[in-house]
């Protein structure tokens, strides 16, 4: 088996990248769009999760610069901050029609795209929670950003009818004399249907596996290998923080005829339903979304010891 590149967005013209219209060079300044980033944000660029018409709810392209430097495994000259109040879906690295082509429509055997997804899909971002430093406060009644102000999803995967397989959560945890910082736990709307997703060493959502320092990039891979029927709950997915496997199940319902449910999976969430105060998602090429067969994951997922 070897890696299959679907879409890869660099960020840089002519550095590798793939799919149409993903070959482009990020401006420094401005907002994105599909014609200037590569990625898609409305309706009418055939994306099928994000509608985010007015160009200043998409963010502001920033400079890398000794203020925000670039991490050593990103690409491109600069980086979109989303706006405080974003919430939802803030992009999506295909399009509707590009994820309907990653459809699982039949059993081992059947069709290149359920081949495709048999083998497994890896979708990977680089991101960043930021907040200004200038406006931490440590001291209990006065906590900013709040302290774990609800369920926050940062990414996750839908089946059919819309329901949530996982939703990988990063919430503020701030308590009174400690430095701010962000959690990361997993939120399953369907719990006891094999689709929990359990977490690397032991935790839970109730109790997070790991923290995460806020103004720091971190390199997200989620890699899903669909069930090999319909009725078969041997599915598997796996989240990558920085290259580090911190959650993973080995028996998820993952079977999907409603294509466009991937548009869920091939991007970014900032909130689910409310903004997400004193914070802001930042995010960064590399883009990806490849056909990589669990053999050849080590190949593909990024480690960053920096």
């Amino acid at each position: 088996m070897a890696i299959t590149n679907k879409r890869i967005v660099t960020g840089t013209a002519g550095a590798g990248n793939v799919g149409t219209g993903a070959d482009v060079t990020w401006p420094t300044t401005g907002n994105p769009s599909l014609a200037n980033s590569g990625i898609y944000y409305t309706g009418a660029e055939g994306a099928g999760y994000v509608n985010i018409t007015t160009a200043a709810n998409r963010g502001d392209f920033l400079p890398w610069d000794t203020t925000n430097p670039k991490p050593a495994w990103a690409t491109g000259s600069s980086f979109v901050r989303t706006p405080a109040a974003a919430t939802g879906q803030i992009f999506v690295a295909m399009n509707n029609a590009d994820c309907v082509a990653l459809n699982s429509v039949a059993p081992s055997g059947g069709d290149a795209a359920a081949i495709d997804f048999e083998n497994g899909i890896l979708f990977t971002v680089g991101f960043r929670w930021y907040t200004d430093p200038a406006t931490f406060s440590y001291l209990a009644g006065s906590l900013s950003p709040a302290h774990n102000p609800g369920a926050l999803s940062m990414h996750e995967f839908q089946i059919n009818g819309g329901t949530s397989l996982y939703q990988l959560r990063t919430n503020p945890y701030n308590v009174g004399g400690f430095k701010p910082s962000v959690l990361f736990s997993n939120g399953v709307y369907s719990p006891g249907v094999s689709t929990i997703l359990d977490g690397k060493g032991g935790f839970s959502s109730a109790q997070p596996n790991a923290h995460i320092e806020f103004n720091e990039w971190h390199l997200l891979q989620v890699h899903v290998r669909r069930s090999t029927t319909d009725v078969a709950n041997d599915g598997r997915i796996r989240v990558y923080i920085d290259g580090q496997l911190v959650m993973e199940t080995t028996g998820a319902d993952v079977w999907s005829t409603d294509g466009s449910r991937h548009g869920m999976f091939l991007g970014l969430l900032s909130g689910y339903s409310a903004a997400r105060t004193g914070m802001r998602l930042d995010y960064c090429a590399p883009i990806k979304v490849q056909i990589v067969p669990e053999s050849d994951l080590p190949t593909a997922i990024i480690q960053d010891w920096s």
